[in-house]
Parts: C-alpha cells; sequence; structure tokens
C-alpha cells in the first residue's frame, strides 16, 4: 500500500509540474545551459563543467540525453528540471520516514510521516514553480541533498559504512549540480561531530562512529563526483574561485562583511525561508506582513516542532543542515528575494522543512490518539492540519499562476507562438531577421529574448541573422523574393511599420505581445507568398495592386 501510495504521489507531482511548464515562469538565463547540452547532443562533445566554472557538467549531460531521447525540442532542458523535481518526492519520503522510525520504530505511523511530507512537496508552489521547471543545473541541487541526508541518516541509525559512502558520492554529485551545496557540509560536519563526542566519552575509541577509514571513502568518493570541476580549475587557473569571488561581490553589494550586513541578510534569509515552506509563490518581494498569515505561521510552527522533536531525540543532522544553510548562504548571497526564481539558492530547506512538518504532525497525532475523550476527533483534525496546508498551496500556486497568464511580458506564450509561427511559415532555409533591439526585451533572472530565440533557432536548425534595422535595411528575401521573415520587439513595430508594410505570419502573438512575427515587404512590392504558405489558407487577406 505505501509503494501504490508513493506511486499515486509521484503522479500527482509530475501532473502538476507537467501543467503548463513551458509557459509559467518566464525562460532566465537558463538557455545558455541547455545549449550546452544540445550541443553536446549533436557534436558529441562533452563539456568538464557548465556555463560557471563552478558548476559540473552533469545538467549539460542529462539535458543531452533528454534531446537524444525526445529529439529537437525546445523543451528538453525543462524536462530534466521536471523529471528531477519530481524524483525529490523519493527522498523528501524517504528522509521523513526515516526520522520518524528514529522516534517511533517501525510501523504504519512512519510510513504515514514519510506519505505526507511527499505529499506536501508535491504541491508545493515555489518547488513546482522554480525547482521542478527552471532549467538550471542547481534544479537538480535538492534530489541530491535531500538523498544524501536520507543516506546519511539511515547509516547513523544502522551504523552501515555502506550507507554512509553512498551518502559522501551522493553528496559529491550534489555539489556537481552546483556549488550552493556545500553550504550543507559545516553542517553535515558538525552533526558527525556531535554524536562521536558523546560516544569517545562513554567507550572511548571502540565507540567511535563513522570510523576513519569509513571517513576517508566517504570523502574520496565525493571528490571523485566532482574531479571533473577540479581538473578543470586546475588547468584555467582556479577559475571557479575567480568567478564565485565575483558572484560573492555581485550578490553581497559593497559591504559583505560587517556584521550589521550579514545581520540583515540573515534576516532576509529567514523570511524568504519562511515564505517559502508556507508555500508562498510570487515573483515580486513579499511583503513582511505575509509571515502573518495562517498559512506561513502554522507551516513554520510545525517545521519548528518537528525540529525541536528530532533534535530531542538525538537527531542532530536535521538541525545543524538547517542552521548551515542558513548561516552561511546569507553570509554569500543577499539575493534570496523573490521567491521565484530565487529560492534555488536555498532550495534544500523546501522539501526538508516539509519532512520536519510531517513529523511534527505525526508526533501531534501519536498524542491525539491518547486522548480518552474525542480521540477520533483530534486524529482528525490533526490530519485535517497538512491537508488544509496543501489546500492552501495549490490556491496559491493557482493564483500565481493565473495572473502571470493575465499579462503577456510574464509568460512564455507569445515566445512559443513566434517559434511555432516561425515554423509554420516557411523552410528552415529561408533566413528570419531578427531586430537587435529584442536584446533589451528581458524576461526573468537575466533571461534575454533575443538570447531565447537564437535557442529556438537552434534547436529547429532555423537559419537566421540579427539585423540592427534602425541603421540598415533589410537584405533581400529567399531567391530575390520581395518577402522577408521579420521578428520585432513590440518597441520597434511602430517605427518598421514605417518603412516596410508588415503582415503578420500566421499564428503571430498579435498586438500587446512583447514580440512580434512579420512578413516584410517594402511599400509598394506585391505580396509574393512561399510555397509552403500558398498550401494552407492565408490568415488574412491578399494586398493586391501594391495596395
Amino acid at each position: 500500500m505505501e509503494a501504490v501510495a508513493i506511486c499515486l504521489l509521484l503522479g500527482l507531482g509530475a501532473a502538476l509540474r507537467a501543467d503548463d511548464f513551458m509557459v509559467v515562469p518566464r525562460l532566465t538565463d537558463e538557455t545558455q545551459e541547455v545549449m550546452l547540452g544540445l550541443r553536446l547532443a549533436r557534436e558529441g562533445i562533452v563539456p568538464l563543467v557548465g556555463v560557471q566554472p563552478y558548476t559540473g557538467g552533469l545538467f549539460s549531460g542529462l539535458v543531452g540525453l533528454m534531446f537524444l531521447a525526445v529529439g529537437p525540442k525546445i523543451e528538453a532542458g525543462r524536462l530534466v528540471a521536471l523529471l528531477a523535481g519530481t524524483l525529490t518526492i523519493l527522498p523528501t519520503w524517504l528522509l521523513a520516514r526515516e526520522l520518524a522510525m528514529s522516534v517511533w520504530g517501525a510501523g504504519w505511523r512512519s510510513s504515514f510521516v514519510g506519505l505526507l511530507a511527499g505529499l506536501l512537496l508535491a504541491v508545493s508552489g515555489p518547488h513546482i514553480v522554480t525547482s521542478s521547471r527552471i532549467a538550471y543545473s542547481n534544479s537538480l541541487t535538492p534530489l541530491f541533498t535531500m538523498t544524501g541526508l536520507w543516506l546519511v541518516q539511515r547509516s547513523l541509525r544502522r551504523r552501515s559504512a555502506l550507507t554512509f559512502i553512498e551518502g559522501g558520492v551522493t553528496f559529491g554529485l550534489a555539489i556537481q549540480t552546483h556549488v550552493s551545496a556545500l553550504t550543507l557540509g559545516p553542517g553535515i560536519a558538525v552533526a558527525l561531530l556531535l554524536p562521536m563526542l558523546a560516544g569517545l566519552r562513554r567507550g572511548g575509541w571502540s565507540a567511535f562512529w563513522p570510523r576513519p577509514w569509513t571517513l576517508i571513502v566517504a570523502a574520496g568518493g565525493a571528490v571523485l563526483m566532482i574531479l571533473n570541476i577540479l581538473a578543470y580549475n586546475l588547468t584555467v587557473q582556479s577559475a571557479s574561485v575567480g568567478r564565485t569571488e565575483l558572484r560573492i561581490g555581485r550578490y553581497v553589494g559593497a559591504d559583505p562583511w560587517s556584521l550589521d550586513s550579514w545581520g540583515g541578510r540573515l534576516l532576509a534569509l529567514l523570511k524568504a525561508s519562511a515564505l517559502a515552506l508556507g508555500s508562498q509563490t510570487s515573483e515580486d518581494e513579499s511583503p513582511v506582513a505575509l509571515l502573518g498569515s495562517p498559512q506561513v505561521l502554522v507551516a513554520v510552527g510545525l517545521a519548528l516542532v518537528g525540529l525541536w522533536l528530532v533534535t530531542r531525540r538525538g537527531l542532530w543532522l536535521p538541525v545543524c543542515v538547517v542552521v548551515s544553510v542558513l548561516l552561511f548562504v546569507s553570509l554569500l548571497n543577499s539575493r534570496i528575494e523573490p521567491i521565484v526564481p530565487r529560492v534555488r539558492h536555498y532550495a534544500t530547506l523546501v522539501p526538508l522543512g516539509m519532512a520536519l512538518m510531517a513529523v511534527a504532525v505525526g508526533w501531534l497525532h501519536a498524542h491525539a490518539a491518547g486522548w480518552r475523550r474525542a480521540s477520533y476527533a483530534a486524529q482528525l483534525a490533526v490530519v485535517l492540519v497538512p491537508l488544509t496546508l496543501g489546500a492552501g498551496s495549490l490556491v496559491g500556486y493557482n493564483e500565481y499562476k493565473a495572473e502571470r497568464l493575465t499579462r503577456p511580458e510574464k509568460n512564455n506564450t507569445a515566445y512559443l507562438a513566434v517559434l511555432r509561427a516561425v515554423a509554420v511559415s516557411g523552410s528552415a532555409r529561408e533566413r528570419v531577421y531578427l531586430d537587435d533591439q529584442l536584446v533589451t526585451v528581458l524576461t526573468m533572472s537575466g533571461g534575454r529574448m533575443l538570447t531565447h530565440l537564437r535557442y529556438g533557432f537552434l534547436v529547429a536548425r532555423q537559419e537566421y541573422e540579427v539585423v540592427a534595422l534602425s541603421q540598415t535595411r533589410l537584405p533581400v528575401g529567399e531567391r530575390g523574393s520581395a518577402s522577408r521573415r521579420l521578428i520585432l520587439s513590440a518597441e520597434s513595430v511602430p517605427a518598421m511599420a514605417q518603412q516596410y508594410r508588415l503582415v503578420p505570419l500566421r499564428g503571430d502573438p498579435g498586438e500587446g505581445a512583447p514580440i512580434r512575427a512579420f512578413r516584410a515587404f517594402t511599400p509598394g512590392e506585391a505580396f509574393i507568398s512561399t510555397p509552403a504558405e500558398r498550401a494552407r489558407p492565408s490568415p488574412t487577406p491578399r494586398p493586391r495592386n501594391g495596395r
């Protein structure tokens, strides 16, 4: 029954993540990372690192495999993120169950806690929108960090050296996805050191666990998983260190190391983490007043109760990891809001928080079952609390999605429509001319429309050229035809309409969209359609006599 239940949770999570996953949220600078995977699929060139030298090539490899599996589809990068985000439900379920087993032992209650954690993550708006859709390498990070935490916690309970080594290898893969996984390292080290010291005090070296050789092999496994990053940086003069320092300088501002500055960043991170646990899905910076909403208060309260409960039982790993992530992320990064897309910088806290919330619900349920009077009503009330939180998360996510879909500049509908319009309006050999002003059309988190269009045409093997329309005229069309396909930013349309006769392509997103797709003619030229256009009805009347 538990296996059936987790399969149903995976299906629910996949369905929620797949719905309009290419439309919302807007594309970011993720297309740069995905293009490395496309290059791998077509040329067989395996990159040692990603776009940034502190990120490994694992994500690029997975995207390359996805391109080989589904073909030349622009969705390949986000499909990898969607798959990783859905699979993160598994280690969340396993870690919550492992924590519950350490508290209550094996049984139905531990299974209930694990499945509840999986359900909470399956419907988490921030995890759906960011970690399961945006095609960043660090969208994979929560999958590996949560798997590593489960393996380490399991090894501590069972004293299994093999499981501990597997955890080390998994954390190496997490670092491969993004350097932010290192923020868990100090917490894991402290969580291991505390019981070691206690064991030494009670029984001397015989009680020391993990054994030194186990630690060495686990660390070696982690290093083995990031050999490509180390090799690249040894040959390129510590590129990761230099680029990381540059990023930190950009992310923390001019006064990074003062206590006041760090304290301010820590408070901002605490606020953002609370909102993410409360499944507040937004691309705008949330007001502090939102911290007082019932959804956030109950979610944070349950997570704190769960943290207190496992710590009281001597399970130091969750609390040490939470403190470590909060301290080191706030030390190195001030860009932690809005929730979408910057929850990715502390993304592990979301599934870990769901696991702790589930443990708290299991504890409350156990206490309610012990009541002599109204025990069934109390147990039902306890179960309804997380279900209400899940429903509230879905409501918030749907409100966010509906609001984004009403604003053409806040989703990818126009971009996808333009790519389809180009695909059905002529052959791939007929060049498409891109307005150079498309570089000023920003999407989200560093994304630029010109880069996205280049990526889409690269996938489709569509010939294109970027033209400075304000300085030069369009070249002659295919085979001397007067017809040229032209993609413009919305701001450029009025000026170009004075120089050319613009006829929207079939499927053009229309007025109000941030980008448009046309066939352009010089005044007085006859409309000359391509063979592909003559094969289907024209969406607009054909001009006659040059008018």
